[in-house]
């Protein structure tokens, strides 16, 4: 009987959703977004990418070595992976909702303005500058959070499909047999 994915997808989703909302929080507290330390702000960024394709290949890995005994097609790799991100993803903006709806309501106004601050120094046309506040504005309602997470899940099914296309592993390919020690 085959290995159920749940508690895999599971385990890792919450890793992944908890490291967002750390990521998230980091920035939020530190003033790291907005106008603040370029360099910092875009460590984090780039940490938060880093653990959003780290976390479910772990996760893939761990199910196809430990779970399935070294052998998975795509279509497991691919739910597993997708299950990881998804779960990370409702877990992050559900994170950030509740932190600029109660914890700091006056987050997205803070940011706004530093934002606007921000383009007037690099001289950014009006209507841009416009257009990019409007957008944070619409970010921290509950449709601009579903409508972030419908594009977030459409570029993870891009993702997931390449992890997944990486970590298949299927049996009898003899590409990834062990050669005999004597050949070549």
């Amino acid at each position: 009987m085959e290995a159920s994915p749940h508690p895999v997808v599971l385990k890792y989703g919450l890793i992944s959703g908890l490291l967002s909302v750390l990521f998230f929080s980091i920035t939020a507290v530190t003033g790291l977004e907005g106008t603040g330390n370029v360099v910092a702000s875009g460590l984090v960024g780039i940490l938060s990418f880093v653990a959003s394709i780290v976390i479910p290949v772990i996760g893939v890995r761990f199910h196809r070595n430990i779970d399935l005994g070294g052998y998975i097609t795509f279509a497991q790799a691919f739910a597993v992976c997708f299950g990881i991100v998804m779960i990370g993803m409702l877990i992050g903006n559900l994170g950030q909702y509740f932190y600029t709806s109660f914890v700091d309501p006056y987050y997205y106004d803070n940011l706004s303005e530093q934002m606007l601050e921000m383009f007037e120094k690099l001289n950014v046309p009006e209507s841009d500058a416009e257009a990019a506040l409007e957008e944070i504005k619409n970010t921290s309602t509950l449709p601009g959070i579903a409508k972030n997470f419908l594009k977030g899940s459409i570029i993870m099914v891009f993702v997931a499909s390449i992890i997944a296309a990486i970590m298949k592993k299927n049996p009898g390919n003899p590409f990834e047999q062990n050669k005999p020690s004597g050949e070549l």
